[in-house]
């Protein structure tokens, strides 16, 4: 088990749980492609049998399959797993990098920590978890939890930018809190992998494991997933919010668990008032999302969704009014153009359905 170490930094040592254990120089990781030993069951059936159209779904296929850094499409239904294919070398086995994916996986991960009594309220602040090991100055001692779920920590973090400043300092966490506020606290939404980095040491001080051991006890291992690697920085933190590495399986897996209110074979794993709660708007992006804790919220041909969205072409779309989950996942071991993923749900998917339950 990945553990504290006296000094109380979050340690590196050999856990089977996290794959590799090794801190990298560099943010993100070049997006290597893994194996994984097991494949996630499904219960498979025909499109047909579930009201879609086969053809509809070749023609979506097809589509990504002109894209030579698609590697996987996924659609389910009524529980049952109706189309899957795969592209550019691609298996079901392939284990890669789901970038953003992560951080509403973390959102999970909260709701879990908070029901159990490991974290006291998300009005918590984060010095009072973190401030022993970090410095935390002036108005940045008012972020909460809340405001990592939310994006709203008031942070000066440009995304795409700011994280390739940080990886050139010794202590990444630390060099986060150093950034200077553009606002208070939980005013502005501000999309930021430097906020759900300081919550994966919220986690792992809360907890006294690191992130990925913890998501495996309480999330990962009751579904039979095994990550096969999640990044480290530095000092030992797992990556918040990129670096997890999942099977598009195994992210449908996890996808089904929130589809199904937070239950999974009868047992529930997240509670239902967690899943509200991160399903509810909690900051206005801009006229088409709504965001939640860590999750996207919108609307496709008048059905609420809910989005999991990572860098590269990762997709996860839950529409609960039609029992319909869609995977799509890219390579990104190369930089390229992303898909419109919103556009190919409503030009390809919702177009299959054969009745609008």
């Amino acid at each position: 088990m990945c553990v504290l170490s006296a000094s109380g930094s979050a340690g590196l040592s050999d856990d089977s749980d996290c794959g590799p254990m090794k801190s990298y120089a560099t943010y993100y990781e070049d997006n290597p492609t893994y194996q994984a030993n097991t494949l996630s069951a499904w219960k498979t059936a025909h499109p047909s049998k579930h009201h879609m159209d086969a053809d509809r779904l070749l023609a979506a296929q097809k589509v990504l399959a002109q894209n030579n850094h698609s590697a996987s499409f996924l659609v389910v239904r009524n529980h049952h797993l109706i189309w899957e294919s795969y592209f550019n070398g691609a298996k079901p086995n392939s284990s890669m990098n789901v970038h953003s994916i992560s951080k509403s996986i973390m959102a999970a991960l909260v709701g879990i920590a908070l029901e159990r009594g490991q974290i006291a309220s998300l009005n918590q602040p984060v010095a009072d978890i973190l401030g022993h090991q970090f410095k935390i100055q002036d108005e940045k001692r008012k972020i909460s939890i809340r405001h990592l779920l939310t994006m709203t920590s008031g942070l000066d973090w440009k995304e795409d930018v700011t994280e390739y400043e940080i990886e050139r300092t010794s202590n990444w966490l630390q060099a986060i809190f150093s950034l200077p506020g553009t606002s208070r606290p939980g005013v502005r939404f501000n999309y930021s992998t430097g906020d759900t980095h300081i919550l994966s040491a919220v986690l792992t001080h809360a907890t006294g494991q690191s992130l990925c051991a913890f998501a495996h006890e309480v999330l990962f291992d009751p579904l039979n997933i095994r990550a096969a690697h999640w990044g480290r920085d530095k000092q030992g933190y797992s990556s918040g919010g990129c670096n997890l590495y999942l099977t598009p399986r195994e992210i449908a897996t996890v996808a089904a668990l929130f589809l199904q209110n937070g239950k999974w074979n009868n047992r529930l794993i997240v509670s239902p008032s967690w899943m509200q709660q991160m399903w509810t708007p909690q900051a206005k992006v801009d006229s088409k999302y709504d965001y939640g804790y860590l999750w996207w919220i919108l609307s496709l041909g008048g059905y609420p969704t809910y989005k999991m969205w990572g860098w590269g072409g990762q997709f996860v779309y839950i529409m609960p009014s039609l029992d319909l989950m869609i995977v799509m996942t890219s390579s990104t071991a190369t930089e390229h153009r992303d898909l419109d993923g919103d556009d190919f749900v409503e030009t390809y998917i919702l177009p299959a359905l054969t009745v609008k339950e």
